[in-house]
C-alpha cells in the first residue's frame, strides 16, 4: 500500500472503527447484551467499510448487509495476493461468524445459564483479535494511534496495579476490591486478601470484617467460592479504571 492510503486507513481506524470499539466494550463491560449485539453489526459493518476503502481508495459512509458477500468476493478471492491470509481467509469467516449471531440468535436467559452472555464473549474477543490483525496489517506507528488502540484494545493488568500501589493514598479497599475483581472477573477470600495486600493495605482484616458490606451495597456477589462484581459493582470499578488508564495514556 502507499504511504496515503497506510496514513488515511490508520485515521479510519483510530475515528470510527475505534469510537464503535469503545461503545461496544463499555455495553460488555455494563453486560447489556442487546446493545452488545446491536454495536457487534456496526462493527462488522465499520470492518468492511474499511476493506472496501483499502481495495478502492475511496471512503463510503455506510455499507449495507446484502453488499458483505458481493465485498468478499471481490477482494478476497482464492488468488488474490492483495490482502495476506490471516485476512483474506479467516477474518471474512470470522465478522459472518459473528453478524450471524448478532442477527439470527435469540438473547436468551435460561436460570442461571445465560448463552446469550457467552455469545457476547465470543463476539468481543473475534473482534478483539480482527482489530489486532488490522494493527498489524496497517503497520501502525503513530504515536497518538498506538495510545488509542494500547487503551482500548488491551487489558493492561499489571500496569493498572501497579498504578494504584503507586498512588495507593487515593485508593481505599472497597475501590481496591472492585477494579481487582473488574480485571481478574473473579477471586477467591484468599486471592483478594493477596491482592489488598500487595497494595500496601491489610488485606486479612478487610475481608474478614468488611468484605460483607459491599455484598450488603450489592457491589459484589458471591458465586460458589468466587467473589464476582455485580452490575453496579462493574459500572462503578469501569469509572476507576477509565480514569486510571486515561491517566496511564495520556
Amino acid at each position: 500500500m502507499t504511504d496515503i492510503v497506510i496514513y488515511v486507513s490508520n485515521k479510519f481506524l483510530k475515528h470510527e472503527i475505534n469510537s464503535t470499539w469503545k461503545d461496544l466494550k463499555k455495553y460488555h463491560e455494563q453486560k447489556d447484551i442487546d446493545k452488545v449485539f446491536i454495536y457487534s453489526g456496526r462493527m462488522v459493518e465499520d470492518i468492511f467499510r474499511l476493506f472496501y476503502f483499502l481495495h478502492h481508495n475511496r471512503y463510503v459512509p455506510e455499507i449495507k448487509p446484502k453488499e458483505f458477500q458481493k465485498i468478499k468476493e471481490i477482494y478476497f478471492k482464492k488468488d488474490s495476493k492483495e490482502f495476506p491470509d490471516s485476512m483474506r481467509i479467516i477474518i471474512p469467516s470470522l465478522l459472518d461468524t459473528v453478524y450471524t449471531i448478532r442477527s439470527k440468535f435469540d438473547v436468551l436467559h435460561r436460570k442461571d445459564i445465560q448463552p446469550s452472555f457467552y455469545d457476547c464473549i465470543f463476539i468481543m474477543e473475534t473482534i478483539r483479535w480482527i482489530l489486532i490483525q488490522l494493527m498489524r496489517f496497517n503497520d501502525i506507528s503513530d504515536k497518538e494511534i498506538e495510545k488509542i488502540l494500547v487503551y482500548n484494545f488491551q487489558e493492561p493488568q499489571q500496569e493498572i496495579i501497579d498504578y494504584v500501589i503507586s498512588n495507593i493514598d487515593k485508593y481505599n479497599n472497597k475501590q481496591i476490591t472492585c477494579i481487582g475483581l473488574l480485571l481478574k472477573k473473579q477471586l477467591t477470600n484468599i486471592e483478594l486478601i493477596n491482592l489488598l495486600n500487595e497494595c500496601g493495605k491489610n488485606g486479612n482484616t478487610y475481608v474478614k470484617s468488611k468484605l460483607y458490606l459491599l455484598k450488603k451495597e450489592r457491589i459484589i456477589k458471591k458465586v460458589g467460592e468466587y467473589n464476582v462484581l455485580t452490575h453496579s459493582g462493574v459500572i462503578s470499578a469501569t469509572k476507576l479504571i477509565n480514569t486510571i488508564k486515561s491517566n496511564l495514556y495520556k
